[in-house]
């Protein structure tokens, strides 16, 4: 993941974007260009970033631990994935039921995090389950009101 902040805009804004279409090793340009309703250009800002090593681009997949665990309202998960794919992340009640899809269509390769509100679902022990290609992982999760 590269990540860019501009922070010389005339409005005096702090811009910020993220790709999630890095590759390890390589340097991408990024320029933050105003646009004027005649079609002119104007280019604020223009940098160069390297993935930081910390943020790198996945090379596994990896299905992580809700948090917080249990929770009231709202968790988060966390997802790795090494190449662009086919991704579905499901919540299941006991019985196996599917009660919600977070995620399901393609991502990039690279780190993903994804929310999930329990607002509309009983206290409880859920399952989330991330199918990616071939590969499956699940983890528990407990939801308490």
């Amino acid at each position: 993941m590269a990540s860019i902040r501009a922070v010389n805009s005339p409005s005096g804004h702090v811009y910020g974007w993220t790709d999630v279409h890095v590759h390890n090793g390589e340097t991408y340009e990024y320029a933050l260009i105003e646009v004027g309703m005649d079609g002119s250009a104007t280019t604020l800002s223009a940098s160069s970033a390297r993935p930081h090593p910390s943020e790198s681009v996945a090379n596994e997949f990896r299905l992580s631990q809700n948090y917080p665990n249990p929770f009231n309202a709202i968790t988060t998960i966390e997802f790795s994935i090494p190449d662009a794919e086919n991704v579905r992340l499901s919540v299941y009640d006991l019985l196996g039921k599917e009660v919600r899809t977070l995620v399901d269509g393609q991502l990039g390769a690279g780190h993903h995090t994804v929310e999930f509100n329990s607002s509309e679902v009983p206290s409880g022990l859920y399952f989330y389950r991330l199918t990616v290609g071939g590969q499956q992982s699940q983890r528990k999760m407990f939801v308490l009101k």
